[in-house]
């Protein structure tokens, strides 16, 4: 079978560095696979040493009707070499991918700073569960011979997805790695991976450091059941706001219901019933006060009405109708000096009659009051409290209150911080 491309199957220096130029698409809505199937592979064994460092490298697929995928590329780096290392399986020996990047001496490079290899793949014909990422890793840096940290990452539509770490080992013949993400999904927008180092690397005696990848693989199986993507927990939803619910469905849900919880799942609200597949315009419900225990949940239904399946929220998530920006925690002051509290107010059950401030030295066992203010202006400068001790189990607290009294939303700092005395 021919497989049709995108761009082109050829790739130099410049595009390699800057974008990617193959790409594999085929619908195939009917295909079942199981067990898990290898969607991509990425091998740069034998490549031709006088092409130089410009590396077709086009992907070659199991099955290749799953997945839409670009070239490997190198990101934010320079130097991309050919290796005369013998291939980890010991079979092929090849030249092999790498890069190295320039560190002066006595001097290192942050994490995020360092070159990574990247790919993007895209679900094709309905999303697909990752189940697990093989390749080959090593590296080549004289000044510290011990193993590296590393970091693979995953992104889609400038969003951080998650990551996993693994180790690499001070050999650039490279030692197999395999990763199995937790709930990954792809969708027919494009996830992008990333894998560089995860730590300092240093330049003491050597002008750089090369980082290895090889015979990468990336396996999954497509999605039979509904699949929650967002909110799945840890997420800071605004009330009132309109938030985009998102999941991932088999060919053959046709329609699904929407329900959200806020204790925790112990009841249900309907969101939305017969809804089409397509990420759904919530209006984020006003409750009184910060909700820190909500969940989603999404079932979906075939042509006959039967029910395929459902999924809920991984964690909870929060529905946030006032946030204590500052002092959130973490930080040290010094008795009577004049510190910024700030606060940020979403839609509210009613208009906020006045607002009302509190500090504690003791972790809440008691609240001082620090005043009350009319209308809510979001922002205070507060003169510190006299203290003859430091204190570290310091907050604030903030109060919404409507014209009758009541309080229609609170905060309070995340985490402790310290109050010292007047040097």
């Amino acid at each position: 079978m021919s497989l049709p491309t995108r761009f082109g199957t050829g790739v130099s220096v410049i595009a390699l560095l800057a974008a990617t130029a193959f790409s594999l698409f085929v619908t195939s809505a009917t295909l079942a696979v199981s067990p898990p199937a290898l969607l991509v592979e990425y091998n740069f064994e034998n490549v031709d040493p006088n092409q130089g460092v410009s590396i077709p490298a086009p992907p070659s697929f199991e099955d290749q009707a799953l997945v839409n995928s670009s070239d490997l590329s190198i990101v934010q780096g320079s130097g991309v070499f050919l290796l005369n290392a013998t291939d980890r399986d010991g079979v092929v020996p090849g030249n092999q991918m790498s890069f190295q990047q320039g560190i002066p001496g006595f001097s290192s490079v942050e994490p995020w700073e360092y070159n990574s290899f990247q790919f993007d793949i895209s679900a094709v014909g309905g999303p697909l569960q990752i189940t697990s990422i093989t390749f080959s890793t090593g590296h080549d840096n004289a000044d510290n011979p011990a193993t590296h940290d590393g970091i693979i990452e995953y992104w889609r539509d400038g969003n951080f997805l998650g990551s996993d770490t693994f180790n690499i080992i001070f050999d650039l013949s490279g030692r197999p790695v395999g990763i199995a993400p937790a709930d990954l999904i792809l969708m027919e927008q494009p996830t992008t991976f990333k894998i560089r180092f995860n730590q300092k690397v240093y330049g003491l005696n050597s002008g750089y450091t090369q980082l290895r990848i090889d015979d990468v693989g990336v396996y999954g199986v497509p999605v039979t059941i509904p699949q929650l993507y967002s909110p799945n927990g840890g997420e800071f939803v605004r009330s009132g706001s309109t938030y985009a619910i998102k999941w991932g469905a088999p060919v053959e849900a046709v329609r699904f219901d929407l329900k959200y919880s806020t204790d925790n799942g112990a009841t249900w609200i309907t969101i939305g019933s017969g809804l089409p597949y397509t990420p759904y315009p919530w209006i984020v419900p006003t409750p009184k006060n910060n909700q820190t225990k909500c969940l989603l949940k999404v079932i979906g239904y075939d042509r006959s009405d039967s029910k395929l399946g459902a999924d809920t929220s991984d964690a909870p998530f929060t529905i946030e109708v006032i946030r204590l920006d500052s002092p959130n925690g973490g930080a040290t002051y010094i008795s009577k000096e004049f510190r910024l509290i700030a606060w940020t107010t979403n839609v509210t059950k009613n208009p906020v009659e006045k607002v009302i401030l509190y500090y504690t030295v003791n972790d809440g066992s008691t609240w001082v009051k620090i005043g009350t203010l009319s209308g809510n202006p979001g922002i205070v400068f507060w003169e510190l409290p006299e203290v003859t001790k430091s204190n570290t189990k310091c907050k604030v607290k903030v109060m919404l209150k409507n014209k009758n009294g009541d309080t229609i939303g609170s905060d309070v700092s995340n985490s402790y911080f310290t109050i010292t005395p007047i040097p």
